[in-house]
């Protein structure tokens, strides 16, 4: 067991090894360590200005279908034997005020009878593809990591942790423009070189499931993406180290309307 320590966002010290036996509890995963460590979607943000991060964790985030069917699929995909374990399904129709209800007062997450179907037959597409079910098959499922990068705390799940390679997941609604979006809109490629820096693996690849028809795209990380990566997680790091760390609220207030964008094209 390792005794490294790494100091989070939020100044406090943590043992490495306890830090990622807590990361198994989806509310510390994201609810502590959603502000006291960055993270891949938290950098999609600071990319644009800090004034978007400082939106992302002050404000409630707003409800996104496809969040909740990512997820889904997600755990069908790598972990089906915990459907019943986080998931109540119901028989509504839409998300009425009441299932909203019901997803704050139970302990499980409250997803749509077509919710789970719909999902349920894009995972069963894919697997008729042998490629995407070999890429999946002795994977362990939902692996966490973190560690720091550019002085910065980090943290990370990894879909399916390989041998030196990490599969990742991905649904989207067209899978034509999936390399375009991934890389200008979602900064995919940050993602990834996050992966491959904290698990210190040299191989990353999107495995990507279009939704209602099921197919099926595989995408290699290139060497381009992944500098491209680094780059974007420089800016982001700096970014934050000039605004977020170590100042107060009002400092970082002041503060919040004196960003400049900088990047490359």
């Amino acid at each position: 067991m390792s005794n490294d320590t790494i100091t989070l966002l939020d100044g406090i010290n943590w043992v490495k090894d306890e830090l990622l036996s807590n990361m198994d509890d989806d509310s510390f995963y994201y609810g502590y360590l959603g502000k006291a460590a960055l993270s891949s979607s938290a950098v999609k943000p600071l990319l644009s200005s800090a004034r978007e991060y400082y939106k992302s964790i002050t404000e409630e985030p707003e409800y996104k279908q496809q969040f909740v069917e990512g997820q889904i699929f997600h755990t069908l995909a790598l972990e089906p034997e915990k459907m019943d374990e986080r998931y109540e399904i119901v028989e509504y129709e839409r998300r009425v005020e009441s299932v909203r209800r019901m997803n704050e007062e139970s302990d499980k997450e409250v997803i749509l009878r077509k919710e789970y179907n719909f999902m349920n037959a894009i995972y069963k597409k894919m697997l008729l593809c042998d490629e995407a079910r070999e890429l999946l098959e002795g994977g362990i499922p939902e692996v966490p990591a973190i560690g720091m990068i550019n002085d910065i705390a980090f943290r990370a799940k990894a879909d399916s942790l390989h041998l030196d390679h990490i599969v990742d997941l991905k649904t989207t609604a067209k899978l034509d423009t999936w390399l375009w979006t991934g890389k200008n809109k979602w900064n995919y490629d940050v993602q990834a070189y996050i992966y491959m820096t904290l698990f210190n693996v040299s191989r990353f690849t999107f495995l990507v499931v279009e939704k209602v028809t099921g197919r099926v795209a595989i995408y290699e990380l290139s060497e381009r993406a992944y500098e491209s990566g680094k780059r974007k997680i420089h800016i982001a790091t700096e970014r934050y180290k000039k605004h977020f760390l170590d100042k107060t609220k009002e400092e970082i207030q002041a503060n919040l309307y004196n960003d400049c964008i900088k990047g490359f094209f």
